[in-house]
C-alpha cells in the first residue's frame, strides 16, 4: 500500500463534518511521516538484543 494516503478524523461535538485530508506521494506532510516511521523502525530494530552470532568474540 501506498500513497494517496487519505486522513479523516471525527470531533466528539461535531460528527457531521469531519476533517479530512489527503496525502500524496510528494506532499510535505507525507514526506515527514515516511521519514519518522523509516527512523522509528531503524531505532527499534537497532535496540533488539543481538544474537548470539553478531555479539563481538573476546
Amino acid at each position: 500500500m501506498g500513497p494517496p494516503v487519505e486522513l479523516a478524523m471525527l470531533q466528539t461535538d461535531n460528527i457531521d463534518e469531519p476533517f479530512h485530508s489527503t496525502y500524496t506521494l510528494n506532499s510535505p506532510m507525507y514526506k515527514s511521516m515516511q521519514k519518522q516511521w523509516t527512523q522509528g523502525l531503524k531505532r527499534a530494530f537497532n535496540r533488539l538484543p543481538r544474537f548470539d552470532w553478531e555479539k563481538p568474540e573476546r
